[in-house]
């Protein structure tokens, strides 16, 4: 079967291509040219066949029942993700004595007639009651607690000390509250000296916990 294509002629007497053919070209140099319109059908067409790609569930293994009553077991997995997220809690607890001390002056002052002085037999130094301070740590993480001492404006001649300037207690997780291990203390002793009008007790300082990891 031969191939026909319609051929017309003007009044010029020259030959002409048909409508139809004058169409085609037309689609086919739309189509070269990417319209927008035909973008855009191009566009949505491609957007459905990724919609029914994704509908379609992935299979990892096939089966075939061929008989009456014939069954087929089909494995079922599963395991365990742990994406919780446990946050650090600090929690420190602290307590400590009455921290008062008392600056006492003791023995004599022995008068000698042959010099007419006195003579110091008398020694002085501190007294305390409660210097202790305890610290337990109930915190999930590891801690370390440290002690300042600062004097009071115009008691700067009396310094404080601690028998531990730091202490690091470990993580409470998984330890009983009363764990030995989670508990640390310390001592704070004064130096100086306290003048004799101070007969009151007095505030001359103050102590500083302080908490870091």
């Amino acid at each position: 079967m031969q191939r026909r294509s319609a051929v017309v002629f003007g009044p010029d007497g020259k030959r002409k291509e048909s409508t139809s053919i004058n169409l085609i070209k037309f689609i086919n140099q739309v189509t070269e040219r990417k319209e927008k319109p035909v973008k855009k059908a191009i566009s949505i067409f491609l957007f459905l066949a990724l919609c029914a790609v994704l509908r379609v569930p992935a299979f990892a293994t096939d089966g075939n029942i061929a008989a009456d009553g014939g069954a087929q077991d089909i494995d079922v997995s599963a395991k365990y993700v742990d994406s919780s997220v446990s946050g650090t809690v600090y929690s420190v607890d602290m307590t400590w004595g009455a921290m008062e001390f008392t600056y006492t002056k003791s023995g004599s002052m022995e008068w000698d007639p042959t010099s007419h002085e006195y003579k110091d037999r008398t020694t002085d130094g501190w007294v305390v009651t409660g210097n202790e301070i305890l610290v337990v740590n109930h915190s999930n993480a590891e801690v370390k607690v440290s002690f300042a001492y600062e004097a009071t404006a115009g008691y700067t001649a009396i310094t404080g000390s601690f028998s531990h300037a730091t202490i690091t207690l470990p993580s409470a997780e998984g330890k009983a509250l009363d764990a030995a291990e989670l508990i640390g203390k310390t001592e704070l002793t004064l130096s100086g000296t306290l003048g004799s009008q101070v007969t009151a007790a007095t505030k001359v300082g103050k102590v500083t916990v302080i908490l870091s990891k």
